[in-house]
């Protein structure tokens, strides 16, 4: 795909592609709906042949509809399963016991009367939250996790190391 092409067609439908996803999307959560427009663009990279598409407008507002498809039907999924934030909002601010994340040789006293899950939370990017809510306060294994996000076992099973050496590694820098 030619690069310049890409960078043209992105520059001039970046803000109708946005307002379409806007418009469509189940969530008003900023980063989920830049994340969709980023997905439009990516699609219109891998698809052979675009350039000599006789209508671009009309192709980049045709998959920018499939991508919301995509995302409200996944997040509709999980919301069968749970509201992540509600379900993170009354979780008790300060688990003791992290032997749920095997995440051994952290000192966990000098956290002591923060809300360490917070502070974590913080630190995620959405989708690392959504997988740290089920796998933490859900208590779901990465056969169910895979299930609830649509995605491999093996895909749940990599994301939870990721997660936990994620996790570990800001615990151990705070």
């Amino acid at each position: 795909m030619n690069r310049d092409f890409i960078v043209k067609i992105y520059n001039e439908h970046y803000g109708l592609i946005e307002l379409i996803v806007k418009n469509s999307i189940h969530t008003s959560n900023y980063d989920d709906i830049t994340a969709c427009v980023q997905d439009v663009f990516m699609v219109a990279m891998q698809k052979e042949g675009l350039e000599e598409h006789a209508n671009i407008k009309a192709w980049l507002l045709k998959t920018a509809k499939n991508v919301v498809n995509t995302f409200n039907r996944q997040r509709a999924t999980r919301n069968k399963y749970f509201d992540f934030n509600a379900d993170f909002m009354t979780a008790e601010p300060m688990a003791a016991d992290f032997s749920d994340l095997l995440i051994d040789k952290i000192d966990f006293e000098r956290f002591k009367g923060m809300n360490i899950d917070q502070i974590i939370m913080d630190s995620l990017t959405p989708n690392e939250r959504d997988f740290y809510i089920l796998l933490r306060f859900k208590k779901l294994s990465a056969k169910e996790i895979s299930k609830v996000l649509s995605i491999s076992e093996g895909s749940a099973a990599t994301r939870r190391t990721r997660l936990k050496e994620k996790i570990k590694l800001f615990l151990e820098n705070l």
